[in-house]
């Protein structure tokens, strides 16, 4: 897709409903991002969504219920985040979600069974980490964490891409 944002490195993105989101990144300066472009596919336009949330890029994204999560990543001053910034497509506005797990960057996020599951990454003293955390959606709205177990290969800026209850990274 070419656009407005070609400059934009390091940013997530989702799809719903015929539109691709693309939030946070740096752009050509290295300066970090918390506007959201929107790609309608049907028409080729470009719009300009609601900016909010913390600056930051590498981070993990995931979309439930009409929202889209962020979580992880890296902010200006080189720091891992736990931090999770929500924006709700319906109402073009944003909330601050509970912040936990591990922080981390160059992570992936991924659904399964009502939860988003944040695997591998790198953290603030730059150690490439296998810990895994999760959180569950609540009917709220909001979000609960848990702990997951520490295993499997070290790993950052990859893809994972869960299936019938495994994980499949790239």
């Amino acid at each position: 897709i070419s656009g407005p944002d070609e400059g934009r490195k390091y940013p997530s993105g989702n799809q719903h409903e015929g539109r691709l989101y693309f939030w946070g990144g740096e752009d050509e300066n290295s300066v970090l991002l918390n506007s959201l472009r929107i790609y309608d596919v049907e028409s080729g336009l470009w719009i300009d969504g609601e900016s909010g949330g913390t600056p930051r890029k590498n981070q993990g994204s995931v979309l439930w219920n009409g929202q889209i999560y962020f979580w992880g990543g890296i902010d200006s001053s080189g720091t891992a985040l736990g931090s999770v910034d929500i924006y709700d497509i319906g109402s073009d506005s944003w909330l601050v979600g509970e912040p936990g797990g591990r922080a981390r960057y160059s992570d992936s996020l991924t659904l399964y069974q009502h939860q988003a599951i944040a695997l591998v990454g790198v953290d603030s003293l730059g150690t490439v980490v296998s810990s895994v955390d999760s959180f569950r959606f609540e009917a709220d709205s909001g979000i609960s964490w848990l702990r997951g177990v520490s295993g499997g290969t070290a790993r950052s800026s990859h893809q994972v891409v869960s299936h019938r209850g495994k994980a499949f990274f790239l």
